[in-house]
């Protein structure tokens, strides 16, 4: 078997029918597809079985709700295919989704191949990264440099396809809520020798209010601290430290705007305020990675917690006139 399709599902509901449907469409026949529901109502429960009866090639395993991780790693274990990947419940794949990302992976013979995707807003607007058509290859340290400084290896583990060797030796870091695929992507970067990536957009990720990026509980986002100090400690000896340490501040800063631009309440402004005593606390030394805006941002954190805060809010108010 040649690629096994992992979906992890939670309450997903009848939407799952339009994923299953889309991948169903695809002239790649080769595969498998292992619905993991993780503890979903009964609606949902019964919705997996029910796609059972679509295709042979559907499997379902029903186990205790223990997060997206879990199930993604449960999927993982149950694998059969060379090739894994990872679709969400509730998004879409184009027709030639599969065809293509084995075909790069075959070709080149990359241990991770990937597509651009687009983003659907529950406004109807569909935002695209990317589309360009052009076509790279990466090998060895090459895709870590990548992935710590430019914005090409997208962080979601779903429009990508990992030979099964490489998945089955790495896992999602179980227990988190927010940055899972963050983490995993990165733990693949470190061991793949060849990433191959085409710039067509082939995946729908569909916007949903339940997805963890709208949650309003902005205490869960605090952990993706710990897997950037994970990352950073892990490369603070190798040759690409500049490159991990502008990775590592420059998400620092992202996530501490993001979090501004929620409803923050005494807690999570006390835990901003000790990023800000972290930041003081440091000197560092600006790479040529550093552009001006991450330059001022820093800046700013580091000496007024109340400025950066305004300026976040200018930051999100510019970013709606796009």
């Amino acid at each position: 078997m040649k690629i096994s399709i992992i979906i992890p599902v939670f309450n997903t509901g009848k939407l799952l029918y339009r994923c299953i449907e889309s991948i169903l469409q695809n002239g790649f026949a080769d595969y498998e597809i292992i619905i993991v529901d993780d503890g979903s109502d009964r609606q949902t429960a019964n919705i997996c079985d029910e796609c059972v009866k679509l295709d042979s090639r559907i499997i379902v395993y029903h186990t205790q709700n223990k997060g997206v991780s879990c199930a993604r790693n449960f999927g993982v274990e149950k694998a059969n295919g060379e090739y894994i990947a990872f679709i969400d419940g509730d998004d879409t794949i184009e027709n030639t989704y599969l065809s293509v990302l084995y075909e790069l992976a075959v070709s080149t013979n990359a241990d991770i191949s990937m597509c651009g995707y687009k983003e659907c807003l529950k406004s109807g607007k569909q935002l695209y990264f990317y589309k360009t058509g052009k076509e790279y290859i990466w090998k060895d340290e090459e895709i870590l440099d990548t992935f710590f400084v430019k914005n090409l290896i997208a962080w979601n583990v779903w429009g990508k396809l990992f030979k099964s060797r490489l998945a089955k030796n790495i896992t999602f870091p179980e227990g988190k809520k927010i940055a899972e695929d963050m983490f995993y992507v990165y733990q693949a970067c470190a061991k793949a020798k060849i990433f191959v990536y085409k710039d067509i957009v082939l995946y729908n990720y569909i916007d949903s209010v339940s997805s963890a990026m709208a949650s309003k509980d902005v205490e869960k986002f605090f952990e993706e601290i710990d897997l950037l100090n994970v990352i950073l400690n892990e490369n603070l000896n190798g040759e690409l430290i500049q490159e991990v340490e502008f990775f590592y501040y420059k998400n620092l800063l992202w996530l501490i705007k993001f979090i501004l631009s929620k409803n923050v309440d005494i807690t999570a402004k006390n835990k901003i305020m000790e990023l800000q005593t972290f930041f003081r606390k440091q000197k560092v030394k600006f790479s040529h990675y550093w552009g001006i805006r991450l330059k001022i941002e820093y800046i700013l954190i580091k000496n007024s917690y109340l400025l950066f805060k305004w300026y976040t809010r200018i930051y999100n108010w510019l970013k709606t006139l796009k």
